[in-house]
């Protein structure tokens, strides 16, 4: 399992190492645009959970999730992989629109590194630069430019 671990966190360091330098390279593209890794990640958590119980699980006492995640190494695993996961997947989705905006890497590097260790708090400071440099407030804008780049494409060739 330990090795199975360093490999999970080297894969996960190239990858922040490749998208805080290079969001947009052919390596990047592959590992960053296409969410290779927290797929593969999310591939590992059932191999291992299938192997907790969980019968005795009380999520309303700090004390028994603290036992149970802590005492149990496939439990705190599942956790590592998942928080790998998703840190890669806002991490590659923070690269990705800091490129199309055009925030400079000097202010992108902090922001992901701050993700990578810190989770949400990375994104608020990201949201932080974006809105100041750009005037982007809504995280998730480029999602609704899509879509009216798309309703316009598709009026466009209904007429």
């Amino acid at each position: 399992m330990n090795l199975f671990l360093r490999i999970c966190f080297g894969m996960t360091l190239f990858t922040w190492i490749l998208f805080t330098y290079s969001p947009t390279s052919g390596y990047s593209r592959i590992t960053v645009g296409s969410a290779v890794l927290p797929f593969l990640f999310s591939l590992g958590i059932p191999l291992v959970i299938w192997k907790v119980d969980i019968r005795n699980l009380n999520i309303s006492s700090i004390e028994s999730l603290r036992t149970y995640l802590f005492g149990n190494d496939d439990v705190l695993l599942v956790f590592v992989l998942q928080y790998l996961a998703y840190g890669l997947l806002v991490g590659s989705w923070m690269a990705l629109d800091g490129a199309r905006l055009g925030i400079p890497s000097y202010l992108m590097v902090p922001c992901l590194a701050m993700t990578m260790y810190l989770g949400p708090f990375g994104v608020f400071v990201y949201a932080c630069v974006r809105y100041y440099l750009r005037g982007k407030v809504l995280l998730y804008d480029t999602l609704f430019e899509e879509a009216e780049r798309a309703e316009i494409r598709r009026k466009d060739r209904d007429v």
